[in-house]
């Protein structure tokens, strides 16, 4: 489920400020009205020893400063996190390319790259749905460097995939017969935000992605039309 932007952070920050100061504040009072108390009815030969009392009063003095403080702090964290959602929220509708191998097979194809550190005497690529099952298995480019892969639902047994997320497994190998780490790289379009675990996480066709893994984003073309 896609959440929408939180708009209420600074108000609550503040609330809970303005709680701490009012609960201060009533603590205060009660200790003005039991000083006054005990001044009116102290004994004129053995007058109280007014040092506490100073010393209390510097530390409710030092106590309201804090929570200022703490208010400040808490509206500035609480409008990088408003300003971070909003950032967020720009990606809707853009085409990203990101660090991950599930990429969504929509609109009749699947997107993704692979950069291999070096060159490879053999490449195999998977795709894998839900269940880790492949569905398609071809030979991919074997130089060193990002190579492209557009997959368009084709299966090596069935007549088509159905839509949804599938992922991308690189199989490489090296003239040594050693196995060569590919790094993955999944391409699609932001159709959503996600705000539920605090951190704003772009949704692409349902696969959750961070904003710090995105390698590139491509903005959607405009079609101009003749009048």
């Amino acid at each position: 489920m896609v959440d929408a932007v939180d708009v209420n952070a600074l108000t609550g920050a503040s609330t809970k400020a303005q709680t701490s100061k009012l609960k201060l504040t009533d603590d205060f009072d009660t200790f003005l009205t039991l000083l006054t108390t005990q001044l009116q009815n102290q004994d004129p030969l053995e007058p109280l020893d007014t040092n506490q009392f100073t010393q209390q009063l510097v530390e409710f003095a030092s106590v309201e400063q804090l929570i200022d403080q703490s208010a400040s702090l808490e509206d500035l964290i609480a409008l990088q996190e408003e300003t971070t959602q909003i950032g967020a929220a720009g990606y809707i509708g853009n085409t990203i390319e990101y660090d991950g191998s599930a990429a969504p097979f929509v609109d009749g194809e699947a997107n993704w790259a692979y950069v291999l550190p070096s060159d490879a005497t053999s490449v195999e690529l998977k795709v894998l749905d839900s269940s880790g099952t492949a569905v398609f298995t071809t030979d991919g480019a074997t130089s060193a460097g990002v190579h492209t892969f557009n997959w368009d639902g084709s299966e090596n047994f069935g007549s088509g995939a159905a839509p949804g997320n599938y992922q991308l497994s690189v199989v490489a190998k090296n003239s040594e017969g050693k196995d060569l780490t590919a790094e993955i790289r999944s391409i699609g379009k932001v159709t959503g935000l996600d705000l539920s675990s605090g951190e704003p996480l772009l949704s692409v066709n349902g696969i959750l992605v961070s904003t710090s893994t995105l390698l590139g984003v491509e903005a959607p073309k405009t079609t101009i039309s003749d009048s």
